[in-house]
């Protein structure tokens, strides 16, 4: 016969059950969710390209873990656009046809993704667009008439408004562009002198050099006999190595503001850093921003990549898995019209904030100017981005 003591034994244990003390999620069955990943995994972007796979695969794995979507499991499955429209748009319309993908993040370079556009509306595929910058994407979309692309990530239209704002406040008047010859630095520059010819700025010269290029000393030497206050730079990571080092040995002291990874501990780390210092960019994440659950991203990318540090390709792509995920759950379905209706009214609550999406299906993300002080990486302030649209 149970005793009282087996009675309330028993008793707590059902408790337990219930409570799901100890009791691990259910793993995810059936039919996967299939998730598209168009990025560059070849040719020059092929860095930030693997950044933006690690971290969506990082996500897919927590939220498979945690019992998958609608109890199903996601399933990332990646593509290669090499960062060349024609070759994202073969590699986009395998994932559906192939593949037969309903959602798709990507892509990094603004071309692929404004090729894209028109196939996914074709094929009624939800397209979460998590790196590409040029403002075309988000005026073409939602309100602007595609209504299955949506941007999770920051447009060059507000980021170059924020740095040149930011250091025209800190008394900066005369400026030289150097930009990376491609859609993100030539588009960067078009939109920079707009803002600068509205808050008085003075534009001295307008520079580009190409992709892998690292002899920088004669446009230097034109730059430096203009006397600029800033360099505007909007370009890749690891041209500012050479660059640093080229300003150095011609003894020059202008500051650096833009975008171009100048922030990163790796990029000070193989810079000058009395070059680099108080050079400023406008960044939609940094590990030193957020709070103890932006840690816990840092810790487990670098867990799952060996001890690599994520980028913020890797931060977006992460956070546009989980959006998705989010957005399929409140639509209680992997249909994905029901999706994309329920993405159009989301509030989700990402590591840098809250991420909601305007008409034009643009994401008003949480934003921040970075400099480097003393070399390392300090935040001067965090903005909430949001689009003024010509009427």
């Amino acid at each position: 016969m149970p005793t009282d003591l087996m009675r309330r034994c028993a008793l707590l244990l059902v408790v337990a059950v219930v409570a799901g003390v100890g009791v691990a999620p259910a793993q995810p069955k059936g039919e996967p969710i299939k998730l598209g990943l168009l990025t560059p995994v070849t040719g020059n972007l092929a860095r930030w390209g693997g950044y933006a796979q690690n971290g969506a695969g990082l996500a897919a794995d927590e939220l498979n873990a945690a019992g998958g979507v609608l109890g199903r499991p996601l399933q990332i499955v990646p593509a290669d656009s090499l960062c060349q429209p024609a070759q994202g748009v073969s590699a986009l319309r395998r994932l559906i046809t192939s593949d037969k993908v309903s959602f798709v993040v990507g892509d990094i370079c603004s071309s692929v993704t404004l090729a894209a556009m028109p196939v996914v509306a074709e094929s009624k595929v939800v397209l979460i667009n998590a790196g590409s910058s040029h403002p075309d994407i988000t005026y073409k979309a939602g309100a602007g008439g595609n209504v299955w692309t949506f941007r999770n990530y920051p447009t060059d239209e507000l980021r170059t408004q924020i740095v040149t704002e930011y250091v025209i406040k800190q008394g900066a008047k005369r400026f030289s562009i150097l930009d990376v010859d491609n859609d993100f630095g030539r588009g960067a520059a078009a939109l920079t002198k707009k803002h600068l010819e509205k808050l008085g700025g003075t534009l001295l010269s307008e520079d580009y050099y190409k992709s892998g290029e690292t002899d920088f000393a004669p446009v230097l030497t034109k730059i430096k006999g203009l006397k600029p206050d800033v360099i505007l730079m909007y370009g890749l990571p690891d041209s500012v190595p050479p660059l640093t080092a080229q300003m150095k040995a011609q003894s020059m002291k202008i500051r650096l503001a833009g975008v171009a990874e100048f922030t990163t501990p790796d990029i000070i780390k193989r810079s000058q850093a009395d070059v680099l210092e108080g050079a400023v960019e406008g960044m939609s994440w940094a590990p030193i921003l957020g709070g103890a659950a932006n840690q816990a991203f840092v810790d487990a990318y670098k867990k799952k990549t060996g001890g690599d540090a994520p980028q913020v390709h890797a931060f977006t792509h992460y956070e546009s898995v989980k959006l998705l995920a989010k957005a399929i759950a409140e639509a209680g379905s992997a249909d994905p019209d029901k999706v994309r209706g329920a993405l159009a009214k989301i509030q989700y609550d990402g590591l840098m904030g809250k991420v909601r999406f305007d008409d034009h299906n643009q994401a008003e993300v949480p934003m921040a100017i970075l400099a480097v002080e003393n070399g390392a990486p300090v935040s001067k302030g965090t903005f909430t981005t949001k689009i003024t649209y010509p009427h």
